[in-house]
């Protein structure tokens, strides 16, 4: 078994984006080989994080799943793993979207899907790692993750791990590094067994249990997410009991505060158009005691005509479907002006070009 090691000190150096100056955004990944030689970008010379360090504009960008290629190409670091966040972070991004799921044995780890079969190394000589590739996270132990090879030979990622390189890149740069956190849980309308009905909830009381016994992490995490309506019921009950627990640290309590508790919302869950969902929506977020939504992007949101406001729906953030919706800076900033705090990305070529030659930052 590999050893586990929690250095976030090198980045991934694979040439990070290449840009055809047009405004669609353009991936290294090798997926295309009969599109034309791309010419290099502004950034194609430097190694990401040897120059971006200093950047002093807090963006409203979040790199969603870290710096990856949504292709699963190795162009990039594969997603949710420690490369793709110490690559985000030097870039000079200070905001990092990943999702974390519990393992059977209780030690929290990052992972999109239900399993690891997407990314895991396909050409593998122990085909017993490509089966327990195939089983649900939730039902591994931690032990077995670290014996998972991805498709760029990296491991499965625990939290720890990539909190711990946040600090260790906030002690080095004006802005502090944080993340944006998923609660990977049972979504609505979803259907589910006994055990994964209740994953999001056991995975929330992790996290619960992890930042207090870790209390100097909590600087480095921004927003706490999930479509799990339960999951986010836990986190409201837990700050409220802490809040009124005369144990309770009031560091702890201050610290916690400047956290986000967002409920996830799809288009179907929250509609500009379905004045139902965004009563249900609205009615869930007094319930919970929570901070706001995190919605799925909408055209209408956009639309010189209807006047979005976002802080009169209470979205505080706002992600998108890679390639099916739209990615870039000029949308960043339409949603910047109707109140969006947090814009997921996946950090096409385009949008890292404007990026930089706006000064690392938007506003």
């Amino acid at each position: 078994m590999m050893a586990h090691n929690a250095s976030c000190g090198t980045p991934h150096t694979s040439p990070a984006f290449v840009s055809d100056g047009d405004s669609e955004p353009v991936w290294l990944d090798g997926t295309d080989p009969s599109s034309p030689p791309l010419k290099p970008s502004l950034a194609s010379a430097r190694v990401p994080g040897e120059d971006f360090q200093g950047a002093t504009k807090p963006s409203p960008i979040v790199c969603h799943r870290g710096y990856h290629c949504i292709h699963d190409s190795v162009s990039r670091p594969i997603e949710n793993t420690l490369p793709a966040y110490a690559t985000a972070w030097k870039l000079g991004f200070h905001l990092a979207e990943c999702d974390i799921t519990l393992t059977l044995d209780g030690e929290i780890f990052l992972c999109h899907d239900s399993d690891f079969q997407r990314l895991h190394e396909k050409d593998a000589d122990d085909k017993s790692r490509l089966e327990m590739a195939r089983i649900r996270t939730n039902e591994l132990r931690s032990s077995e993750l670290d014996d998972l090879r991805l498709l760029d030979g990296s491991n499965p990622t625990r939290l720890s791990d990539v909190l711990e390189c946040a600090e260790d890149l906030s002690n080095e740069s004006p802005l502090t590094k944080q993340l944006v956190v998923e609660i990977k849980g049972h979504e609505p309308g979803e259907a589910a067994s006994a055990d994964q009905a209740v994953m999001g909830s056991a995975c929330a009381e992790a996290l619960c249990t992890h930042l207090e016994q870790h209390p100097a992490q909590l600087p480095f995490i921004s927003v706490i997410m999930s479509f799990d309506v339960d999951a986010m019921r836990v986190f409201s009950d837990w700050k409220m009991r802490l809040q009124k627990s005369s144990f309770s640290s009031v560091r702890f309590v201050k610290e916690l505060a400047k956290i986000k508790f967002l409920l996830l919302r799809t288009m179907e869950t929250w509609n500009m158009n379905d004045q139902a969902t965004i009563d249900e929506s609205r009615v869930l977020v007094e319930t919970l005691r929570l901070d706001g939504l995190y919605c799925e992007y909408q055209p209408e949101m956009v639309d010189p005509a209807r006047s979005f406001d976002a802080t009169s729906h209470s979205i505080t953030g706002v992600w998108n479907r890679a390639v099916e919706q739209p990615d870039g800076l000029e949308i960043c900033d339409m949603l910047v002006s109707c109140g969006v705090q947090y814009i997921n990305s996946d950090l096409p070529g385009g949008l890292l070009e404007g990026y930089y030659s706006n000064g690392l930052g938007l506003c």
